[in-house]
């Protein structure tokens, strides 16, 4: 056993870059182990890596690869092979003739009884070997969306300076391009500049740590963690969306962290919070106060001896953006929102759907709609339909251009300071929310009803033109805009159909643009994309795949709806498995006999057996009581009715014979399993759920 180590020595690589490598290079590694029949443990397989170096650490590493089994032979019986526990001629005789000892000979059970078997092994070849031939390979696997090339046609993120490859204190030989693997490395840039020797490949780490390199990501994440928690000048509130962004980026800028506190001048703070903040964290990645003050962190990979000189050019750079900030905000304000709608006919939404002026319009028609089906107020869609018109405005702010990550809220701020209504700058703010898959979401009724016109309109408009998103990519982001539009509608518990929606927006569309896809083939295709996000939400908060699929299966129009049925069987299926199992059971019963094309009138005037005659009865009042719970969306108790009816229905196929000779009899009793599966359809289709 030995300790292996391989790192790749580049240039600065950007942080998320660096993560998506680090993940990379471990599956590279666990492929290789499984195509080359390396028997290293797992466990013992660390990646590490800083901006300047990827590294993957192997311990107890096998010398060679196991011996692989090329050729089973069967052989004569056992009790033929072996006399006394002595192998006999014919044992010895079969050894022979596949060249190999008798000692190596195994006894298998077959269906014949006991026979003896040849197994010819291929040697494993040394370690060493293997990795000289792959290593090359695993480095040129690794893939990025913008990657490098230099010398010899190798593509990277960045150009590779260095290779470092060793099984303990040996040197595995292999080359890239001109470049030839050994045992030297660098520290860090600054602290500890030049060569470094690597005497033996389990060293690594604590070589790394006397160059003042800190490898693991996980340990430079700690060390950053405790600096900004032991801060005076202010608190860093680790746990905002925003710092954990620039956190987790910052992570992967340093190769040893030090903090410094900079500062600027309280002018600056008269700007908006969100406007400092974005100067601090999007564009600088540093970390501000909460609350905000004049005071700033800075995670910096220099000489911690020359704080002083460091700190002065931050301070300079963030005065510098300030500045930019404070002239664009005075020139935006020389000019209303309102004044600039016009403009957005000059701004291109899509070369086949229009400019940002047409876009605005039709949300303005749709927000209308969606509030007058959401039953607001007179007041609540003024404002809706008010920020609307304003929604786009902001994009032709210099404040904008300069700070796109800054569109919704500029717009909000402008708006405020035009003397709209607080409402009104709090819808356009929301707009865009929720950004990304961990951000908030609009907390306003006007706020979720133009963010979700914003997106239903965006992705009935895409899909119009034939764009949708494959397994190879979604550039116009259309799975994160359903995504945002599932959570607002169930978050906010809003009784719309997606059919509706995607047949409103698309409606409004075609009044201005012609060559535009069927109706029914977009509102399907937009269906379809936001119920498989709507499915993937429910999967992620714990709902199991077959209860997913036995709602999806009733092809539910609203989303509240089907979460609510899902969460109300899940909910069974948690507290009370054995109620959901007596009906799956029951219902299955009745499932694989019922027929569907008999349709589900039955005549009380054909029931004959006291049996049927109960069940009819008996469902006729569930039925009704069913429909009550249903209307009211109490699904749990809608299941409990139906698991009341499964003693009745056991006793119909007891005593009751469904396949009866009379047809007109027959056709009744199928009719009313017709109508016990039916009412169970009513909540969702069990025959899909696994039994448990």
């Amino acid at each position: 056993m030995a300790d292996f180590l391989l790192e790749i020595g580049t240039e600065e690589i950007p942080s998320a870059d660096l993560y998506s490598a680090m993940e990379q290079l471990y599956a590279a590694c666990i492929e290789l182990k499984q195509q080359q029949n390396l028997l290293f443990d797992e466990k013992k397989l660390e990646i590490v890596g800083t901006p300047r170096r990827l590294a993957v650490l192997i311990s107890d590493f096998p010398a060679k690869q196991a011996d692989i089994e090329s050729k089973k032979v069967k052989g004569p019986p056992a009790a033929a092979a072996f006399k006394d526990g002595k192998p006999t001629q014919a044992a010895a005789g079969f050894a022979k003739s596949q060249g190999v000892k008798v000692s190596d000979l195994k006894i298998e059970p077959t269906e014949k009884g006991d026979y003896l078997f040849a197994v010819t092994k291929i040697a494993g070849k040394p370690s060493e070997k293997i990795f000289a031939l792959e290593l090359p390979a695993l480095i040129q696997s690794l893939q990025f969306k913008k990657a490098m090339r230099w010398e010899d046609n190798i593509r990277f993120i960045r150009p590779i300076r260095w290779l470092v490859a060793m099984l303990d204190n040996k040197v595995i030989n292999f080359s890239l391009g001109t470049l030839k693997s050994g045992n030297t490395t660098y520290g860090h840039r600054l602290l500890h500049p030049g060569l470094l020797k690597i005497d033996k490949a389990g060293n690594y780490k604590k070589i790394m740590q006397k160059a003042k390199v800190v490898s693991e990501p996980e340990k430079r994440a700690r060390i950053i963690e405790r600096a900004l928690n032991g801060i005076k000048e202010g608190f860093i509130n680790l746990d905002d969306t925003r710092i954990q962004q620039t956190f987790c980026e910052v992570v992967n800028l340093v190769e040893n962290p030090s903090i410094l506190i900079g500062h600027f001048d309280k002018r600056f703070l008269k700007l908006p919070r969100k406007v400092v903040e974005t100067v601090l964290q999007s564009h600088q990645r540093y970390f501000p106060t909460s609350p905000l003050t004049n005071a700033f962190a800075v995670i910096h990979n220099g000489n911690p001896n020359k704080v002083e000189l460091i700190k002065h050019g931050h301070e300079k750079v963030v005065k510098a953006r300030l500045e930019d900030a404070e002239f664009y905000l005075h020139e935006d304000t020389q000019k209303k929102l309102s004044g600039r709608v016009k403009d957005l006919n000059g701004i291109v939404f899509q070369n086949k759907l229009g400019t940002l002026l047409d876009k605005t319009k039709r949300l303005e028609y749709l927000v209308k709609q969606i509030a007058t089906k959401l039953n607001l107020n007179a007041g609540e869609q003024k404002t809706v339909v008010k920020a609307a018109a304003l929604a786009k405005a902001d994009l032709l702010t210099s404040m904008v251009g300069e700070f796109d990550e800054l569109q919704g809220f500029i717009g909000a701020e402008y708006a405020l300071r035009e003397g709209e209504a607080k409402p009104v700058a709090t819808a356009i703010a929301e707009q865009y929310l929720p950004r990304h898959g961990k951000d908030i979401l609009p907390k306003s009724k006007a706020g979720a009803v133009l963010s979700l016109a914003d997106r239903i309109d965006t992705i009935s408009a895409y899909i119009s033109i034939g764009i949708l998103p494959t397994s190879a990519g979604d550039p116009y982001a259309l799975r994160r805009a359903a995504t945002g539009l599932v959570d607002i509608i169930l978050v906010h518990n809003l009784p719309l159909s997606i059919s509706w929606l995607a047949g409103l927006a698309y409606r409004r569309l075609a009044k201005d643009f012609k060559n535009l896809e069927k109706e029914n083939i977009v509102v399907e295709r937009v269906s379809d994309l936001i119920n498989q996000r709507l499915e993937f939400r429910l999967s992620q908060k714990g709902i199991d795949y077959d209860i997913i699929r036995a709602v999806t299966a009733l092809e539910i129009e609203q989303p509240v709806d089907f979460k609510e049925r899902a969460q109300s069987l899940q909910t069974i299926r948690s507290r009370n498995p054995k109620t959901l199992q007596e009906l799956i059971t029951v219902f299955s019963r009745a499932h694989s006999i019922a027929d569907s094309k008999l349709g589900l009138k039955v005549n009380s005037g054909l029931l004959k057996e006291k049996a049927e005659k109960v069940f009819y009865e008996r469902l006729q009042g569930t039925e009704k009581s069913i429909d009550k719970e249903i209307r009211v969306k109490k699904y749990v108790e809608a299941v409990k009715l139906l698991v009341t009816l499964r003693p009745t229905v056991d006793n119909f196929f007891d005593e009751v014979l469904v396949m009866a000779n009379e047809a007109p009899l027959r056709r009744n009793r199928h009719a009313l399993l017709n109508r016990f599966v039916a009412t169970c359809l009513k909540v969702a289709d069990l025959s899909k759920i696994v039994k448990t």
